[in-house]
């Protein structure tokens, strides 16, 4: 089985560290965040996750 990889974009420090630590302790995904719609659309492009998970109240 292949681990899902999911790309976590907030700007809160907090947010995404409680994010990845969950999903990879509950669900065993491969996460990568990113702290901005810039650094997330560069993440988003080089990483390819099955998955984004993205804040709509950003700056």
């Amino acid at each position: 089985m292949t681990t899902k990889r999911i790309l976590v974009i907030d700007d809160e420090d907090g947010i995404r560290e409680i994010i990845q630590i969950c999903l990879e302790a509950a669900a065993g995904w491969e996460v990568e965040t990113a702290a901005s719609g810039s650094e997330g659309l560069e993440t988003a492009q080089s990483m390819q996750p099955d998955a984004i998970l993205l804040d709509v109240m950003m700056p």
